[in-house]
Protein backbone atom coordinates (compact mmCIF):
# COMPACT_ATOMS: atom_id res chain seq x y z
CA UNK A 1 0.00 0.00 0.00
CA UNK A 2 1.99 2.94 -1.06
CA UNK A 3 1.40 5.45 1.36
CA UNK A 4 3.59 7.68 3.67
CA UNK A 5 3.97 8.92 7.24
CA UNK A 6 2.22 12.08 6.21
CA UNK A 7 -0.56 10.97 4.24
CA UNK A 8 -1.31 7.87 6.87
CA UNK A 9 -1.52 11.02 9.50
CA UNK A 10 -4.20 12.64 6.95
CA UNK A 11 -6.07 9.71 6.75
CA UNK A 12 -6.25 9.42 10.55
CA UNK A 13 -6.91 13.26 10.96
CA UNK A 14 -9.92 12.38 8.32
CA UNK A 15 -11.05 9.38 10.69
CA UNK A 16 -11.25 11.66 13.62
CA UNK A 17 -13.39 14.37 11.86
CA UNK A 18 -15.90 11.49 10.68
CA UNK A 19 -16.06 10.13 13.81
CA UNK A 20 -16.43 13.85 15.33
CA UNK A 21 -19.48 14.69 12.71
CA UNK A 22 -21.65 10.78 13.16
CA UNK A 23 -21.00 10.62 17.02
CA UNK A 24 -21.51 14.27 17.37
CA UNK A 25 -24.75 14.49 15.47
CA UNK A 26 -25.98 11.25 17.30
CA UNK A 27 -25.47 12.57 20.66
CA UNK A 28 -27.63 15.89 19.75
CA UNK A 29 -30.20 13.29 18.30
CA UNK A 30 -30.43 9.69 19.71
CA UNK A 31 -33.51 9.22 22.19
CA UNK A 32 -32.23 8.78 25.29
CA UNK A 33 -31.94 5.29 26.69
CA UNK A 34 -32.75 4.20 30.89
CA UNK A 35 -29.12 2.74 30.76
CA UNK A 36 -28.02 6.23 30.65
CA UNK A 37 -29.79 7.39 33.59
CA UNK A 38 -28.93 4.19 35.35
CA UNK A 39 -25.85 5.68 35.01
CA UNK A 40 -26.07 9.57 34.98
CA UNK A 41 -28.54 9.90 37.98
CA UNK A 42 -25.94 8.42 40.42
CA UNK A 43 -23.37 9.95 38.83
CA UNK A 44 -25.44 13.62 39.00
CA UNK A 45 -26.16 12.62 43.19
CA UNK A 46 -21.90 12.10 43.37
CA UNK A 47 -21.20 15.19 41.83
CA UNK A 48 -24.05 17.24 43.99
CA UNK A 49 -24.47 14.89 47.48
CA UNK A 50 -20.80 13.10 47.63
CA UNK A 51 -22.56 10.00 47.65
CA UNK A 52 -23.42 7.09 44.96
CA UNK A 53 -26.90 6.45 44.93
CA UNK A 54 -30.13 6.21 43.30
CA UNK A 55 -32.84 7.29 44.88
CA UNK A 56 -35.23 7.13 41.55
CA UNK A 57 -35.01 3.11 40.95
CA UNK A 58 -37.75 1.11 43.10
CA UNK A 59 -35.69 -1.85 44.60
CA UNK A 60 -38.80 -3.61 45.32
CA UNK A 61 -38.88 -7.40 43.38
CA UNK A 62 -35.22 -6.94 41.90
CA UNK A 63 -32.74 -8.49 44.72
CA UNK A 64 -29.86 -6.56 42.90
CA UNK A 65 -31.15 -3.89 43.49
CA UNK A 66 -31.47 -3.79 46.97
CA UNK A 67 -30.28 -0.67 49.20
CA UNK A 68 -29.27 1.05 45.52
CA UNK A 69 -30.80 4.34 47.48
CA UNK A 70 -28.33 4.54 50.21
CA UNK A 71 -25.12 3.12 48.15
CA UNK A 72 -24.37 1.56 44.67
CA UNK A 73 -22.74 -1.41 44.09
CA UNK A 74 -24.46 -2.89 41.09
CA UNK A 75 -22.18 -1.47 38.59
CA UNK A 76 -18.45 -0.76 39.24
CA UNK A 77 -17.86 3.11 40.24
CA UNK A 78 -15.12 5.06 38.17
CA UNK A 79 -17.70 5.30 35.21
CA UNK A 80 -19.85 7.48 37.20
CA UNK A 81 -17.07 9.27 39.07
CA UNK A 82 -15.70 10.44 35.53
CA UNK A 83 -19.20 11.37 34.78
CA UNK A 84 -19.53 13.03 38.24
CA UNK A 85 -16.43 14.84 37.21
CA UNK A 86 -17.93 16.36 34.01
CA UNK A 87 -21.59 16.61 35.33
CA UNK A 88 -19.22 19.21 38.66
CA UNK A 89 -18.01 21.58 35.39
CA UNK A 90 -20.86 21.19 32.69
CA UNK A 91 -23.97 20.55 34.91
CA UNK A 92 -26.46 17.60 34.87
CA UNK A 93 -27.72 16.91 31.17
CA UNK A 94 -27.39 14.27 28.99
CA UNK A 95 -25.74 16.59 26.51
CA UNK A 96 -22.58 16.56 29.21
CA UNK A 97 -22.75 12.56 29.90
CA UNK A 98 -22.30 11.90 26.39
CA UNK A 99 -19.83 14.13 25.52
CA UNK A 100 -17.35 12.05 27.90
CA UNK A 101 -18.08 8.91 25.55
CA UNK A 102 -17.83 11.04 22.26
CA UNK A 103 -14.40 12.45 23.86
CA UNK A 104 -13.53 9.25 24.91
CA UNK A 105 -13.77 7.59 21.41
CA UNK A 106 -11.89 10.28 19.54
CA UNK A 107 -9.39 9.38 22.14
CA UNK A 108 -10.06 5.54 21.18
CA UNK A 109 -9.26 6.10 17.81
CA UNK A 110 -5.84 7.66 18.46
CA UNK A 111 -4.92 5.25 20.80
CA UNK A 112 -5.96 2.39 18.92
CA UNK A 113 -3.34 4.15 15.78
CA UNK A 114 -0.36 4.16 17.84
CA UNK A 115 -0.71 0.64 19.12
CA UNK A 116 -1.03 -0.86 15.58
CA UNK A 117 1.24 1.25 13.66
CA UNK A 118 3.90 -0.67 15.56
CA UNK A 119 3.53 -3.78 14.89
CA UNK A 120 1.66 -3.29 11.60
CA UNK A 121 1.83 -0.77 8.57
CA UNK A 122 1.16 2.88 9.02
CA UNK A 123 -1.41 2.87 6.57
CA UNK A 124 -3.05 -0.32 7.53
CA UNK A 125 -3.32 1.30 11.13
CA UNK A 126 -4.65 4.61 9.76
CA UNK A 127 -7.35 2.91 7.24
CA UNK A 128 -8.49 0.42 10.26
CA UNK A 129 -8.95 3.77 12.27
CA UNK A 130 -11.10 5.37 9.21
CA UNK A 131 -13.17 2.00 9.44
CA UNK A 132 -13.62 2.38 12.97
CA UNK A 133 -14.63 6.12 12.92
CA UNK A 134 -17.97 4.93 11.08
CA UNK A 135 -18.34 1.96 12.14
CA UNK A 136 -22.05 1.61 13.30
CA UNK A 137 -21.84 0.42 16.92
CA UNK A 138 -18.78 1.99 17.67
CA UNK A 139 -20.86 5.52 16.79
CA UNK A 140 -23.79 4.24 18.63
CA UNK A 141 -21.75 3.76 22.11
CA UNK A 142 -19.56 6.85 21.48
CA UNK A 143 -22.62 8.79 22.03
CA UNK A 144 -24.29 7.23 24.62
CA UNK A 145 -23.71 8.42 28.23
CA UNK A 146 -23.30 4.31 29.41
CA UNK A 147 -19.44 3.40 30.28
CA UNK A 148 -18.54 1.46 27.40
CA UNK A 149 -16.25 3.48 25.31
CA UNK A 150 -15.19 4.90 28.48
CA UNK A 151 -13.17 1.29 29.61
CA UNK A 152 -12.65 0.75 26.17
CA UNK A 153 -10.59 4.15 25.81
CA UNK A 154 -8.38 2.77 28.62
CA UNK A 155 -7.57 -0.46 26.93
CA UNK A 156 -6.38 1.21 23.92
CA UNK A 157 -4.61 3.61 26.11
CA UNK A 158 -3.01 -0.03 27.95
CA UNK A 159 -1.87 -1.22 24.27
CA UNK A 160 -0.73 1.98 22.96
CA UNK A 161 1.43 2.88 25.77
CA UNK A 162 3.04 -0.09 25.96
CA UNK A 163 3.86 -1.31 22.88
CA UNK A 164 5.11 2.46 22.44
CA UNK A 165 7.37 1.96 25.68
CA UNK A 166 8.30 -1.46 25.88
CA UNK A 167 11.22 -1.69 23.53
CA UNK A 168 13.12 0.94 25.84
CA UNK A 169 11.25 0.69 29.17
CA UNK A 170 9.90 -2.33 29.83
CA UNK A 171 8.93 -1.67 33.35
CA UNK A 172 7.48 1.21 32.79
CA UNK A 173 5.15 0.17 30.10
CA UNK A 174 4.06 -2.48 32.19
CA UNK A 175 3.04 -0.06 35.18
CA UNK A 176 1.73 2.33 32.65
CA UNK A 177 -0.26 -0.36 30.70
CA UNK A 178 -1.49 -1.92 34.15
CA UNK A 179 -2.42 0.94 35.45
CA UNK A 180 -4.92 1.91 32.39
CA UNK A 181 -5.93 -2.34 32.29
CA UNK A 182 -6.93 -1.67 35.80
CA UNK A 183 -8.88 1.26 35.40
CA UNK A 184 -10.56 0.20 32.28
CA UNK A 185 -11.75 -2.91 34.79
CA UNK A 186 -12.69 -0.14 37.29
CA UNK A 187 -14.96 1.38 35.07
CA UNK A 188 -16.85 -1.64 33.53
CA UNK A 189 -15.73 -5.44 34.30
CA UNK A 190 -16.37 -6.59 31.19
CA UNK A 191 -13.92 -4.00 29.31
CA UNK A 192 -11.41 -4.58 31.93
CA UNK A 193 -11.13 -8.71 31.09
CA UNK A 194 -11.03 -8.27 27.54
CA UNK A 195 -8.01 -5.28 28.26
CA UNK A 196 -6.27 -8.09 30.27
CA UNK A 197 -6.83 -10.53 27.96
CA UNK A 198 -5.07 -8.34 25.34
CA UNK A 199 -2.71 -7.36 27.49
CA UNK A 200 -1.85 -10.11 28.45
CA UNK A 201 -1.80 -11.56 24.73
CA UNK A 202 0.41 -8.66 23.58
CA UNK A 203 2.78 -9.26 26.62
CA UNK A 204 3.48 -13.10 25.67
CA UNK A 205 3.77 -12.25 22.49
CA UNK A 206 6.74 -10.07 21.97
CA UNK A 207 8.09 -10.28 25.48
CA UNK A 208 7.63 -13.63 27.52
CA UNK A 209 11.06 -14.36 27.44
CA UNK A 210 12.21 -10.41 29.47
CA UNK A 211 10.08 -10.71 32.13
CA UNK A 212 11.06 -10.85 35.26
CA UNK A 213 10.39 -10.73 39.17
CA UNK A 214 10.48 -6.39 38.82
CA UNK A 215 8.70 -6.80 35.72
CA UNK A 216 6.14 -9.04 37.50
CA UNK A 217 5.38 -6.51 39.89
CA UNK A 218 5.18 -4.01 38.08
CA UNK A 219 2.72 -5.13 36.36
CA UNK A 220 0.77 -6.28 39.17
CA UNK A 221 0.80 -3.52 41.73
CA UNK A 222 -1.65 -1.26 39.70
CA UNK A 223 -4.42 -4.29 40.52
CA UNK A 224 -3.09 -4.55 43.81
CA UNK A 225 -3.63 -0.77 44.58
CA UNK A 226 -6.87 -0.35 42.63
CA UNK A 227 -8.21 -3.37 44.42
CA UNK A 228 -7.35 -2.32 47.77
CA UNK A 229 -9.54 1.04 47.01
CA UNK A 230 -12.24 -1.30 45.49
CA UNK A 231 -12.11 -3.28 48.67
CA UNK A 232 -12.37 -0.03 51.02
CA UNK A 233 -15.79 1.15 49.07
CA UNK A 234 -17.05 -2.83 49.85
CA UNK A 235 -16.60 -2.38 53.59
CA UNK A 236 -19.02 0.31 53.49
CA UNK A 237 -21.56 -2.55 53.50
CA UNK A 238 -20.22 -5.92 52.21
CA UNK A 239 -23.54 -7.35 52.51
CA UNK A 240 -24.94 -4.86 49.99
CA UNK A 241 -22.27 -5.80 47.35
CA UNK A 242 -23.26 -9.08 47.04
CA UNK A 243 -26.76 -8.62 46.94
CA UNK A 244 -26.28 -5.79 44.14
CA UNK A 245 -22.83 -6.56 42.26
CA UNK A 246 -22.62 -10.36 42.75
CA UNK A 247 -26.75 -10.82 42.58
CA UNK A 248 -26.39 -8.50 38.85
CA UNK A 249 -23.74 -11.03 38.09
CA UNK A 250 -25.38 -14.01 38.81
CA UNK A 251 -28.46 -12.85 36.96
CA UNK A 252 -26.74 -12.78 33.83
CA UNK A 253 -25.16 -15.75 33.75
CA UNK A 254 -26.63 -18.17 31.45
CA UNK A 255 -28.68 -20.90 32.62
CA UNK A 256 -30.24 -23.55 31.21
CA UNK A 257 -28.96 -27.91 30.56
CA UNK A 258 -27.12 -26.86 27.75
CA UNK A 259 -24.42 -23.64 28.47
CA UNK A 260 -22.18 -24.53 25.69
CA UNK A 261 -25.11 -24.11 22.99
CA UNK A 262 -26.64 -21.21 24.61
CA UNK A 263 -23.41 -19.12 24.75
CA UNK A 264 -22.98 -19.94 20.85
CA UNK A 265 -26.08 -18.68 19.81
CA UNK A 266 -25.73 -15.87 22.44
CA UNK A 267 -23.27 -14.83 20.81
CA UNK A 268 -24.52 -14.89 17.45
CA UNK A 269 -27.84 -12.93 19.14
CA UNK A 270 -25.32 -10.41 20.26
CA UNK A 271 -23.93 -9.40 17.18
CA UNK A 272 -28.03 -8.73 15.84
CA UNK A 273 -28.56 -7.03 18.61
CA UNK A 274 -25.43 -4.65 18.25
CA UNK A 275 -26.43 -4.18 14.76
CA UNK A 276 -30.23 -2.46 16.25
CA UNK A 277 -32.28 -5.60 14.25
CA UNK A 278 -35.19 -6.24 16.11
CA UNK A 279 -37.11 -8.01 12.96
CA UNK A 280 -35.73 -10.38 10.19
CA UNK A 281 -38.38 -8.35 7.72
CA UNK A 282 -36.87 -4.90 9.08
CA UNK A 283 -35.12 -2.73 6.68
CA UNK A 284 -32.58 -2.13 8.81
CA UNK A 285 -31.80 -6.25 8.91
CA UNK A 286 -29.21 -5.18 6.40
CA UNK A 287 -27.04 -3.70 9.15
CA UNK A 288 -26.53 -7.39 9.79
CA UNK A 289 -24.10 -7.10 6.92
CA UNK A 290 -21.43 -5.03 8.63
CA UNK A 291 -20.80 -7.87 11.75
CA UNK A 292 -20.99 -10.73 8.46
CA UNK A 293 -18.31 -8.59 6.96
CA UNK A 294 -16.45 -8.32 9.80
CA UNK A 295 -16.18 -11.94 10.59
CA UNK A 296 -15.48 -12.92 6.67
CA UNK A 297 -12.51 -10.46 6.95
CA UNK A 298 -11.26 -11.98 10.15
CA UNK A 299 -11.98 -15.80 8.69
CA UNK A 300 -9.68 -14.69 4.70
CA UNK A 301 -6.76 -13.63 7.31
CA UNK A 302 -6.92 -16.62 9.62
CA UNK A 303 -7.04 -18.74 6.32
CA UNK A 304 -5.06 -17.17 3.92
CA UNK A 305 -2.68 -14.76 5.92
CA UNK A 306 -2.23 -15.66 8.82
CA UNK A 307 1.88 -17.15 7.80
CA UNK A 308 2.08 -14.33 5.29
CA UNK A 309 2.16 -10.64 6.94
CA UNK A 310 4.37 -10.39 10.49
CA UNK A 311 2.62 -10.06 13.80
CA UNK A 312 -0.87 -11.23 12.07
CA UNK A 313 -1.02 -13.92 14.61
CA UNK A 314 -1.29 -10.96 17.48
CA UNK A 315 -4.22 -9.61 15.96
CA UNK A 316 -5.75 -12.44 15.40
CA UNK A 317 -4.78 -14.04 19.27
CA UNK A 318 -6.16 -10.51 20.53
CA UNK A 319 -9.52 -10.99 18.65
CA UNK A 320 -9.86 -15.12 20.14
CA UNK A 321 -8.86 -13.26 23.68
CA UNK A 322 -11.17 -10.97 23.82
CA UNK A 323 -14.17 -12.98 21.80
CA UNK A 324 -13.05 -15.69 24.76
CA UNK A 325 -13.86 -13.29 27.67
CA UNK A 326 -17.18 -12.08 26.07
CA UNK A 327 -18.44 -15.82 25.48
CA UNK A 328 -17.49 -17.30 29.32
CA UNK A 329 -17.79 -13.76 31.26
CA UNK A 330 -20.55 -12.03 29.57
CA UNK A 331 -23.98 -13.68 30.09
CA UNK A 332 -26.99 -11.18 28.83
CA UNK A 333 -25.11 -11.44 25.99
CA UNK A 334 -25.86 -7.71 25.09
CA UNK A 335 -24.97 -6.07 21.67
CA UNK A 336 -23.03 -3.00 23.64
CA UNK A 337 -20.59 -5.34 24.95
CA UNK A 338 -19.32 -6.68 21.15
CA UNK A 339 -17.19 -2.96 20.89
CA UNK A 340 -14.84 -4.50 22.55
CA UNK A 341 -13.87 -6.51 20.01
CA UNK A 342 -14.48 -3.54 17.15
CA UNK A 343 -11.01 -2.21 16.94
CA UNK A 344 -9.38 -5.49 16.31
CA UNK A 345 -11.92 -6.53 13.79
CA UNK A 346 -11.55 -3.52 11.87
CA UNK A 347 -8.12 -3.95 11.76
CA UNK A 348 -8.78 -7.30 10.29
CA UNK A 349 -11.13 -5.76 7.43
CA UNK A 350 -8.18 -3.07 6.80
CA UNK A 351 -5.65 -5.79 6.61
CA UNK A 352 -8.09 -8.25 4.07
CA UNK A 353 -8.94 -5.26 2.15
CA UNK A 354 -5.21 -3.84 1.21
CA UNK A 355 -5.21 -7.92 0.53
CA UNK A 356 -7.46 -8.49 -1.85
CA UNK A 357 -6.75 -5.45 -4.16
CA UNK A 358 -3.46 -5.99 -4.58
CA UNK A 359 -4.31 -9.06 -5.31
CA UNK A 360 -4.95 -7.69 -8.64
CA UNK A 361 -7.53 -10.18 -9.78
CA UNK A 362 -11.19 -8.78 -10.66
CA UNK A 363 -12.85 -11.75 -8.17
CA UNK A 364 -10.32 -10.70 -5.34
CA UNK A 365 -10.62 -6.60 -6.29
CA UNK A 366 -15.13 -6.95 -6.57
CA UNK A 367 -15.03 -8.48 -3.08
CA UNK A 368 -13.20 -6.08 -1.82
CA UNK A 369 -15.70 -3.31 -3.46
CA UNK A 370 -18.10 -5.06 -1.84
CA UNK A 371 -17.29 -5.06 1.77
CA UNK A 372 -16.06 -1.64 1.60
CA UNK A 373 -19.56 -1.10 0.62
CA UNK A 374 -21.02 -2.76 3.25
CA UNK A 375 -18.56 -0.54 5.54
CA UNK A 376 -20.47 2.15 4.26
CA UNK A 377 -23.81 1.39 5.01
CA UNK A 378 -22.55 2.16 8.66
CA UNK A 379 -21.87 5.48 7.80
CA UNK A 380 -25.25 5.48 5.68
CA UNK A 381 -27.28 4.06 9.31
CA UNK A 382 -25.81 6.41 11.09
CA UNK A 383 -26.61 9.06 9.17
CA UNK A 384 -30.25 8.04 8.58
CA UNK A 385 -30.22 7.91 12.56
CA UNK A 386 -29.39 11.00 12.98
CA UNK A 387 -31.60 12.67 10.10
CA UNK A 388 -34.37 11.04 12.26
CA UNK A 389 -34.22 13.31 15.08
CA UNK A 390 -35.67 10.89 17.74
CA UNK A 391 -34.94 13.59 20.52
CA UNK A 392 -36.29 16.52 18.85
CA UNK A 393 -39.41 14.87 17.51
CA UNK A 394 -40.31 12.30 20.20
CA UNK A 395 -38.37 12.74 23.48
CA UNK A 396 -38.46 16.76 23.85
CA UNK A 397 -42.62 16.50 23.34
CA UNK A 398 -43.14 14.13 25.46
CA UNK A 399 -41.38 16.02 28.22
CA UNK A 400 -43.13 19.47 27.24
CA UNK A 401 -46.36 17.39 27.87
CA UNK A 402 -45.77 16.03 31.22
CA UNK A 403 -43.96 19.32 32.37
CA UNK A 404 -47.33 20.71 31.74
CA UNK A 405 -49.66 18.16 33.77
CA UNK A 406 -47.44 16.42 36.41
CA UNK A 407 -48.01 18.48 39.86
CA UNK A 408 -45.52 18.76 42.35
CA UNK A 409 -45.76 15.63 44.88
CA UNK A 410 -47.85 13.51 42.05
CA UNK A 411 -45.78 10.05 41.28
CA UNK A 412 -44.94 9.39 37.95
CA UNK A 413 -43.86 5.78 36.80
CA UNK A 414 -41.76 6.08 33.92
CA UNK A 415 -37.72 5.22 32.91
CA UNK A 416 -34.85 7.16 34.40
CA UNK A 417 -33.73 8.63 31.71
CA UNK A 418 -36.80 10.98 32.11
CA UNK A 419 -35.17 12.49 34.79
CA UNK A 420 -32.55 14.77 32.49
CA UNK A 421 -35.74 16.99 31.84
CA UNK A 422 -38.52 16.66 33.95
CA UNK A 423 -39.24 19.51 36.24
CA UNK A 424 -40.37 17.40 39.18
CA UNK A 425 -37.41 15.13 39.25
CA UNK A 426 -38.64 14.38 43.08
CA UNK A 427 -41.81 13.04 41.25
CA UNK A 428 -40.27 10.26 38.84
CA UNK A 429 -39.91 6.20 39.68
CA UNK A 430 -38.43 3.55 37.45
CA UNK A 431 -41.10 0.86 39.20
CA UNK A 432 -40.48 -2.15 36.49
CA UNK A 433 -43.19 -4.24 38.24
CA UNK A 434 -45.53 -0.94 37.86
CA UNK A 435 -46.43 -1.18 41.65
CA UNK A 436 -47.25 -4.59 42.26
CA UNK A 437 -44.74 -5.12 44.74
CA UNK A 438 -43.53 -1.36 46.14
CA UNK A 439 -47.98 -0.72 46.51
CA UNK A 440 -47.31 2.83 45.00
CA UNK A 441 -50.18 3.62 42.68
CA UNK A 442 -48.96 6.36 40.90
CA UNK A 443 -50.55 9.37 39.11
CA UNK A 444 -49.10 9.12 35.86
CA UNK A 445 -47.44 6.08 33.89
CA UNK A 446 -45.35 6.83 31.10
CA UNK A 447 -44.71 3.31 29.03
CA UNK A 448 -42.05 2.96 26.13
CA UNK A 449 -40.62 0.18 24.41
CA UNK A 450 -37.96 -0.75 26.81
CA UNK A 451 -41.01 -0.73 29.68
CA UNK A 452 -43.18 -3.18 27.62
CA UNK A 453 -40.95 -6.01 26.63
CA UNK A 454 -39.59 -5.80 30.45
CA UNK A 455 -43.52 -6.29 31.40
CA UNK A 456 -43.37 -8.88 28.74
CA UNK A 457 -40.36 -10.62 30.02
CA UNK A 458 -41.64 -10.52 33.39
CA UNK A 459 -44.88 -11.61 32.46
CA UNK A 460 -43.07 -14.86 31.11
CA UNK A 461 -42.05 -16.05 34.60
CA UNK A 462 -45.21 -14.91 36.34
CA UNK A 463 -48.53 -14.64 34.69
CA UNK A 464 -50.25 -13.10 37.01
CA UNK A 465 -48.44 -10.29 36.82
CA UNK A 466 -49.71 -9.80 33.28
CA UNK A 467 -52.84 -9.72 34.70
CA UNK A 468 -51.59 -7.30 37.15
CA UNK A 469 -50.87 -5.07 34.76
CA UNK A 470 -54.19 -5.75 32.59
CA UNK A 471 -56.38 -4.61 35.74
CA UNK A 472 -54.14 -1.59 36.02
CA UNK A 473 -54.37 -0.21 32.99
CA UNK A 474 -57.36 -1.22 31.37
CA UNK A 475 -59.53 -1.60 34.59
CA UNK A 476 -58.23 0.70 37.86
CA UNK A 477 -59.39 4.07 36.11
CA UNK A 478 -56.41 5.17 33.92
CA UNK A 479 -57.13 6.63 30.97
CA UNK A 480 -54.56 7.73 27.63
CA UNK A 481 -53.56 11.29 27.91
CA UNK A 482 -50.35 11.22 25.21
CA UNK A 483 -48.66 9.08 22.75
CA UNK A 484 -46.25 9.07 20.15
CA UNK A 485 -44.35 6.76 18.33
CA UNK A 486 -41.58 6.17 21.23
CA UNK A 487 -43.81 6.58 24.06
CA UNK A 488 -47.30 6.23 25.60
CA UNK A 489 -48.70 8.08 28.58
CA UNK A 490 -51.70 7.02 31.08
CA UNK A 491 -52.91 9.20 33.73
CA UNK A 492 -55.00 8.01 37.07
CA UNK A 493 -58.35 9.45 37.07
CA UNK A 494 -61.31 9.44 39.46
CA UNK A 495 -64.71 8.41 39.18
CA UNK A 496 -66.17 11.67 38.67
CA UNK A 497 -63.51 12.59 35.68
CA UNK A 498 -64.02 9.20 34.03
CA UNK A 499 -67.94 9.95 34.05
CA UNK A 500 -67.80 13.51 33.15
CA UNK A 501 -66.40 14.23 29.85
CA UNK A 502 -67.15 17.66 29.75
CA UNK A 503 -64.84 18.02 32.66
CA UNK A 504 -62.29 21.39 32.42
CA UNK A 505 -58.54 19.98 32.14
CA UNK A 506 -56.04 21.22 35.37
CA UNK A 507 -53.99 24.41 34.74
CA UNK A 508 -50.35 24.13 34.52
CA UNK A 509 -48.76 22.99 37.76
CA UNK A 510 -45.66 25.17 36.81
CA UNK A 511 -47.42 28.68 36.35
Amino acid sequence: MGFGKRNARILLAAACLIHLILAGGLVLTNLPLVDEGLYGIPAYTLATTGKLQNHVVEPAGVPYFTGIGSILYWMMPLGMVFQAAVFKVFGFSIFAQRALSLSCGLGTLLAWFFAVRKLLPEAVAAFSCLLLSFDFLFCSLSSRGRADMISLFFACVALAAYLNLRERYLTRALLLANVSCAISGLIHPNGGLAALASLIITISYLDRKRIGRREVCAAAAPYLISGLGLLAYIAIDPSLWIKQFVGNVLYRMPGGRFPIIRLITGEFSRYVSASDVTSLHDIRAFRLLIPVSYWAAAAGCLIFLRNCIPHLKWLLALLAGEVLCLVFFEGSKQGWYAVHTIPVLSTLLAVWLVFLWNKQRKAARALAVIQVLIAFLALLSNAVEIRSEKYQRLYLPLIAFLNSHVYPRELVFGRTELDYKLKCRACLRDDMYLGAISRRRPDFIVLDQDYVALIEKIGTRDKSFLVYVRNLLERSGYVEVYRNKAYRVVEKRELAELTSPSASPRGSPWN
